[in-house]
């Protein structure tokens, strides 16, 4: 019969020398030299430790699955915190990673994340009273999706949700980020949610202009774009917080209803 040609399996030369980088990388943290059969060793086999690899076509590891010694702390958070930095750096920078430890088996999965869509706008999104969504996320960390609407059309997504409300358990919200990382862009998209369900006062004290665009529209009692202002609407809110919560409690006093405002 005709000969076959031989087809390549497993990593290719250029994932192999990857490997055998990350094992080097690992000696420090997993070896020890006073184990008669370790698993990490200087010029040890780095195959005794990867039981799973998958690569992209840039010989970029997509997920692992390493075995490491039962001696290693990995209920301790520094020392799990110590392994994830080293492997998302020689693992390769730019992506986020997911690291499953399984500390009953010693075996540590490594798995690439998908980038996040970019395509998701502020819109009328289908949640819950009370609930704010702040985003998408990937699909194994959430337990429900919502419909969206993107370049492609309509979708099933994850989502990020802030939950409000008598009941939450954090009502409170901090948003921190450096100049042009979206924190204005996410605050824009939780004022026109949360017009679903109040009112709104924007206190912009630095000036930048972003929700301008919000001034105007149903609910938005003000939007106060420098620090006079700012300062000004600050101290209004406060006067006014207490003057309802002083109004709820006499109602409730009184065994009147709520008052709605």
């Amino acid at each position: 019969g005709r000969e076959r040609p031989v087809v390549a399996t497993g990593p290719g030369p250029a994932a192999l020398a990857r490997l055998r980088c990350l094992y080097e990388a690992l000696v420090p943290h997993f070896g020890d030299a006073g184990d008669p059969e370790p698993l990490y060793s200087y010029r040890g086999d780095h195959t005794r430790v990867f039981d799973d690899c998958e690569f992209d076509g840039e010989d970029r590891p997509v997920r692992l699955r390493l075995r490491y010694p039962a001696y290693f702390d990995d209920g301790d958070p520094a020392s799990r915190e110590r392994i994830e930095q080293l492997l998302h750096a020689k693992a390769g920078r730019g992506r986020e990673y997911r690291f499953d430890w399984d500390e009953e088996g010693n075996r540590l999965t490594v798995t690439a994340l998908e980038p996040l869509p970019c395509d998701v706008g502020a819109q009328r999104f289908v949640t819950a009273p009370g609930e704010i969504l702040l985003g998408i996320t990937d699909a194994c960390d959430a337990g429900r999706t919502v419909p969206v609407e993107g370049e492609d059309g309509g979708r099933d997504a994850p989502p990020v949700l802030w939950r409000t409300g008598a009941r939450s358990t954090e009502p409170h919200l901090l948003v921190l980020g450096e100049p042009g990382s979206g924190t204005t862009t996410l605050l824009r998209s939780i004022a026109l949610q949360a017009l679903e369900e109040g009112e709104l006062l924007v206190l912009d004290g630095g000036g930048t202009g972003g929700y301008a665009c919000l001034a105007g529209r149903h609910g938005v009692l003000a939007v106060e774009s420098d620090l006079a202002g700012a300062l000004a609407g600050l101290e209004w809110a406060a006067h006014e917080t207490e003057r309802r919560l002083a109004a709820v409690n006499a109602a409730l006093r009184d065994g009147r209803p709520v008052p709605e405002d």
